[in-house]
């Protein structure tokens, strides 16, 4: 869907007990001006409305209003390891962790649901 976004300059006087308007540099009356607004507030709803679709669909947008998906980054910074059978190799020094869910103490991730 597009949405055009108008800009429209309103102006009010008020002369010999008569309202008169321009818009867009142009005489108006309340009619006019009451539908252009109208139409204005139906562009913003509308584009509101947009905006929450982007929220729900796209986590990793800048509009979203959701937490970031878990994932980390980690390396190891010892020269030597001990490797043993069943034991988790403990990467130390975590880069990146969005959640929170990596472990530097045990070398254990665990993502959030």
């Amino acid at each position: 869907m597009n949405c055009i976004l108008a800009y429209v300059f309103i102006a009010a006087s008020q002369s010999k007990g008569s309202l008169s308007f321009l818009m867009d540099g142009q005489p108006g009356n309340l009619q006019e001006v009451t539908h252009e607004l109208f139409k204005l507030q139906t562009e913003v709803a509308i584009l509101k409305d947009m905006v929450a679709n982007l929220q729900e669909s796209c986590p990793s947008c800048a509009v979203s209003t959701r937490q970031p998906a878990p994932a980390f980054s980690a390396i190891l910074t010892s020269e030597s390891i001990t490797c043993s059978t069943d034991a988790p190799i403990v990467f130390n020094k975590e880069l990146l962790d969005t959640r929170m869910a990596y472990d530097v103490r045990h070398g254990t991730f665990r993502a959030p649901v």
